[in-house]
């Protein structure tokens, strides 16, 4: 099992630089994800890792070894990629075997971990088709494959499953999550969906702009995200975010209007500033409710839109002059104009910096 180490790893192309500065530390037998918007450089961070591109500066070391400058092949990753790049003249047998044919292994030996792997991904009928016989999953599933008959330490995989449709990547997720907790080995993988961050990892590494946000499990980066970036990035619908002007020691007045008084500890770990961001996820929002007092923040709000999802609704309201998303259970029907009445209380609010570049209380601490 993998134990990796990225230690002031920086990368630029030329005058660009893609990451400023990044240490990590992935323990071993973690599913470790890299997420983030495009350009982020979350699958810059992977190849560097796998050997495929030169660091700037820093070094990258597996099981306490410095692999920096080693060669993809001496590293003992294997790695999946977005376009699965099976051969479309072998058999799905001989494309799962083919890495270990190049390195000698005997024949006897191939054909015991190219069964071994097939039972494990459910390939085992399927030994005999080539890739156009096969569906999207079932070709992610042998190239999977390729990669468990290698034993490596690490498995990265570069957003894998983005060329299936969403329910089989409902699926495949799940699948995958299955999969690397029973082998126990280290795996990196990379997204662009929060879901399948949140769903699958046992850390998350949210990235933007080259520097991680945030390094933590999904409880925490959902719960105690560390700035509106992050708060923003995961959750899904996103959080909602308020202007918020300081009026007394632990009052905020929200949206120019509506106050939302703060516990005294939150009120003290603010400081003396005077201008915050606020934030609350949908699912804190109540509607007409009624609720009112100390520590509650209620007013009302005409609803632009709503809508159904099936079990669930999501209402589109205001704040003055600032959107409101309220993620309701059930089907309850708001028409257009209507006017609701909107509360949440002062523990589902998480109070950043007013750039957003740090958050100074979070929910719960109030």
């Amino acid at each position: 099992m993998g134990f990796i180490e990225f230690n002031h790893v920086s990368k630029s192309f030329g005058r660009t630089e893609v990451i400023p500065d990044i240490s990590l530390d992935i323990r071993q037998g973690e599913l470790i994800v890299f997420v983030g918007p495009s350009g982020c450089g979350k699958s810059t961070l992977l190849r560097l890792l796998a050997g495929l591109e030169d660091v700037s500066s820093g070094s990258i070391s597996i099981n306490g070894e410095d692999v920096t400058h080693r060669q993809p092949k001496e590293r003992n990753i294997a790695m999946v990629f977005q376009n699965y790049a099976l051969y479309p003249h072998m058999t799905v047998e001989e494309n799962i075997a083919f890495s270990m044919k190049l390195a000698r292994v005997p024949k006897q030996e191939r054909q015991k971990r190219v069964l071994q792997a097939a039972e494990t991904l459910g390939l085992g009928e399927l030994l005999a088709r080539k890739p156009r016989e096969l569906s999207g999953g079932q070709r992610q599933r042998v190239a999977m494959g390729r990669a468990i008959v290698r034993d490596p330490q690490v498995f990265l995989m570069d957003e894998p499953l983005s060329n299936l449709d969403a329910k089989l990547r409902n699926h495949m997720r799940v699948e995958i999550r299955q999969l690397q907790r029973r082998l126990g080995t280290t795996m990196i993988y990379v997204t662009h969906d929060q879901v399948e961050a949140m769903t699958m990892a046992d850390r998350i590494v949210i990235l933007e702009k080259g520097i991680v946000r945030q390094f933590g499990t999904p409880q925490d980066v959902y719960c105690k995200p560390a700035n509106t970036f992050v708060a923003d990035f995961i959750g899904s619908p996103s959080i909602n975010l308020f202007t918020a002007e300081r009026t007394a020691h632990n009052v905020l007045r929200l949206g120019g209007s509506v106050d939302l008084t703060v516990a005294p500890e939150c009120a003290q770990a603010l400081g003396d500033e005077k201008r915050y961001t606020v934030g609350v996820r949908p699912e804190h929002i109540s509607v007409n409710t009624g609720q009112t007092g100390n520590g509650v923040a209620a007013w009302s709000s005409g609803v632009t839109l709503n809508e159904l999802l099936g079990g669930e609704s999501l209402l589109h309201a205001s704040l003055g002059t600032e959107s409101v998303r309220v993620k309701m259970s059930g089907r309850e029907a708001f028409a257009p104009g209507e006017t609701v009445n909107l509360s949440f209380n002062a523990a589902s609010a998480h109070v950043f910096t007013e750039d957003g570049s740090v958050c100074l209380c979070h929910s719960g601490n109030t």
